[in-house]
């Protein structure tokens, strides 16, 4: 993987960091701008929420429920392929979307705390009926 970002004139701008400690994604996304995601299939992942939830935008191919995660212009920009042109274009334009608080603030509801809150509260509702 080196050899091809040498080749590609890429290594300044990217950095390979392998498994790092949830201490270090923290540190890592409070300097993010964006997330890129080029996934082909997702279910809800969790490295946009977590993303989201740190104020940082995302640019997505629109796959799984990233859709319904990132709302399109404002909290992120959902590509329509993976093309390196049309992903280029929409990083391009992270600047753009609403400022990190309203980002962080649109995730709020996927919080454990109240997600796990609503199950319980459901469970309990089926059991009393």
């Amino acid at each position: 993987m080196v050899s091809l970002l040498e080749r590609e004139q890429l290594s300044q701008h990217v950095e390979l960091l392998g498994a790092v400690s949830p201490e270090v994604i923290a540190r890592r996304l409070r300097t993010t701008r964006a997330l890129l995601v080029t996934s082909l299939w997702e279910g809800q992942p969790r490295a946009v929420l977590e993303a989201l939830g740190s104020g940082v935008g995302v640019v997505a191919v629109g796959v799984g429920d990233i859709p319904l995660l990132v709302q399109h212009g404002r909290t992120g920009l959902i590509a329509e392929t993976t093309a390196p042109g049309e992903l280029s274009a929409l990083l391009a334009r992270v600047d753009e979307l609403a400022s990190p608080a309203e980002i962080a603030a649109s995730v709020h509801r996927h919080q454990a705390r109240l997600v796990i809150g609503e199950m319980f509260a459901a469970l309990e509702d089926e059991s009393s009926s």
